[in-house]
């Protein structure tokens, strides 16, 4: 992500170890708390999270997720939502 980015993540929809590999970032989340992160760096990300990132210097993050799906677009439908309320809709049962 190149520095001076500001980005929305997707939902995802199981928790997932996000590895922080370059940069610097602010992380504000759903209640606008604002974390700031640094390479390097590992956490978990719960599921139903999304945020809103800062890129402030050039940042390589990977997102590890367990998955045998070979098909790129299947394997984005299973991990994550677009939105918090198609989230919060398979949390409901509604949706698969």
């Amino acid at each position: 992500m190149p520095a001076g980015t500001v980005l929305t993540s997707k939902v995802h929809r199981n928790a997932n170890i996000t590895i922080i590999l370059t940069g610097y970032a602010t992380v504000v989340d759903e209640q606008g708390n604002e974390k700031e992160v640094f390479a390097p760096d590992v956490f978990v990300t719960p599921a139903g999270t999304q945020r809103v990132l800062y890129i402030h210097t050039d940042s390589e993050w990977v997102t590890v997720h367990h998955c045998e799906e070979k098909e790129v677009a299947k394997i984005e439908n299973m991990l994550v939502c677009n939105t918090m309320h198609e989230y919060k809709t398979l949390l409901l049962g509604e949706i698969s």
